[in-house]
């Protein structure tokens, strides 16, 4: 099991870690749950590779870019954030 550390402090990431976890419980899951967790960061680290592959091709800006991925980067916590 892989963990990650210790979540920054954050006011927007810990919203998003309970809006999160309140989808997640709309569908009988739970960030919680090691498993849904952990599919949880691979479903970031997927949307990740696609803005990556959307700068890349020029579809999006480097500011959009680097935008994007801090956004991703810091939703990786919400399971942590419970």
């Amino acid at each position: 099991m892989t963990t990650t550390p210790e979540p920054p402090a954050d006011p927007i990431g810990e919203l998003y870690a309970v809006e999160a976890e309140a989808l997640y419980i709309s569908q009988g899951m739970t960030l919680t749950n090691p498993a849904t967790a952990a599919a949880h960061r691979i479903a970031l680290a997927l949307a990740l590779n696609a803005i990556d592959g959307a700068h890349a091709q020029g579809h999006i800006t480097a500011d959009a870019h680097q935008r994007l991925r801090g956004t991703l980067l810091a939703a990786q916590y919400a399971p942590d954030r419970l």
